[in-house]
C-alpha cells in the first residue's frame, strides 16, 4: 500500500492501522517536497521507495507499506483507518497492489438518507391516523 499526503511538514504526522492493528504513526513528512514549509510539502509512496518498516520513525516513514503480515489466508477484506492528531495534512491517495481478484467495495452497513426516514414517519403517522378515523 501507498499513501499520498498533502501539508505534510515540521512534524505533522498521521496514524495508519491496517485491520486493526498499527502500521505507523508516523505517516507524513516531507519526503518529495521542495522546501520545509506548511502547504508546500507533499509525500507519496512511489514503486522506487523503500517499504517502511513495521510502525518507523518519522524520517524512516516513506508512505511505501508491505501489509502482508497484516492479512492471514482467507480474508476478504482489509480494513484501513487513518487518523491525524494535528487536523491538518490531508491523505488524498491510496493505492494497493494486489496479487488476487480484488475489489473495492461500498459501506455494507450505510446509514439510510434522512429523505427515507421521513417516508417512513409519515407513512406510520398516515397509518395511525387512518385506523382512528375507521372508529
Amino acid at each position: 500500500m501507498s499513501l499520498g499526503i498533502g501539508f505534510s511538514c515540521c512534524d505533522q504526522k498521521s496514524t495508519v492501522e491496517v485491520n486493526g492493528a498499527l502500521l505507523t504513526k508516523n505517516a507524513g513528512n516531507f519526503d518529495d517536497g521542495n522546501a520545509a514549509a506548511n502547504g508546500s510539502l507533499i509525500t507519496v509512496g512511489g514503486f522506487d521507495d523503500p517499504f517502511s518498516p513495521l510502525n518507523p520513525s518519522y524520517t524512516d516513514d516513506h508512505e511505501r507499506y508491505d501489509l502482508s503480515s497484516f492479512v492471514s489466508f482467507g480474508d476478504t477484506s482489509i480494513v484501513v483507518k487513518t487518523s491525524n492528531a494535528s487536523k491538518d495534512d490531508n491523505i488524498f491517495l491510496s493505492t494497493f497492489y494486489v496479487s488476487s481478484l480484488a475489489a473495492v467495495n461500498e459501506d455494507p452497513n450505510p446509514a439510510p438518507e434522512p429523505g427515507i426516514l421521513g417516508l417512513l414517519g409519515m407513512g406510520l403517522i398516515g397509518l395511525r391516523f387512518g385506523k382512528k378515523s375507521k372508529k
